[in-house]
Formats: structure tokens, sequence, C-alpha cells
């Protein structure tokens, strides 16, 4: 995760859980409701019980729920006005970026500047 593109922190974000969700490709999730918002995002449960939002493209779909795709991981980042990050990939209205200091996370696409 290297790579990416600089990006200008242009609205604040609060990450909105305590907790994420930490997958591997194959791990099985129960797929509930659609987020209002940003309808590609489904509410998923892991077998720990443990919920977060997983955008449709990185899930398999089956009978039993689904099965991810790739890594994943549901923490989101907490940025203030001014910070400046590397966008490293965005997906359904949200990035993924990276602070210098190198923490990681998930910030809605229009708190950016890129």
């Amino acid at each position: 995760m290297n790579q990416g593109t600089p990006a200008l922190v242009v609205t604040a974000h609060a990450a909105s859980y305590a907790y994420s969700m930490e997958l591997v490709p194959g791990d099985q999730v129960q797929v509930g409701a659609n987020d209002e918002s940003w309808p590609e995002w489904l509410w998923c449960t892991d077998k720990q019980g443990v919920s977060a939002w997983i955008h449709e493209s990185f899930l398999d779909r089956a009978d039993f729920g689904a099965r991810l795709r790739r890594r994943y991981s549901s923490r989101e980042l907490t940025i203030a006005v001014g910070e400046r990050v590397t966008a490293v990939g965005s997906v359904g209205g949200w990035c993924w970026c990276m602070k210098d200091e190198g923490a990681t996370g998930w910030v809605p696409d229009t708190c950016l500047h890129r």
C-alpha cells in the first residue's frame, strides 16, 4: 500500500465505530441490509458476531450469505481538516487512506481533495 495519490482533508471525519472487522479471502459473512446513503455497502456479520459495512464488490454472494474475495478491514480513519493523507483506492463513495504515521482506514470521498 505504498502507492497512492496525495489528498488534502477538506472535511473532518470521525470513525463511526470503535472496532473494526478484519477478514481474509474466503471468510464467510451473513449479509443484511444495504446502506441508505451508500447502497453498494452491505451490513454484514462475521462468524464471531461482529458486524460492519462491506462493499458488494468485495463479496461473492451465495445462498448461505457471502465469502470475501479479498483481504478486508472495515476500519474507518478519523481525520481533521488540513491533514494530508495518501488516497490508496476508492469504492462506493469511500476511500482507503493512509496517514503519514501509518494509520489506515476508510473515509468518505467527499472529505478529500485530490
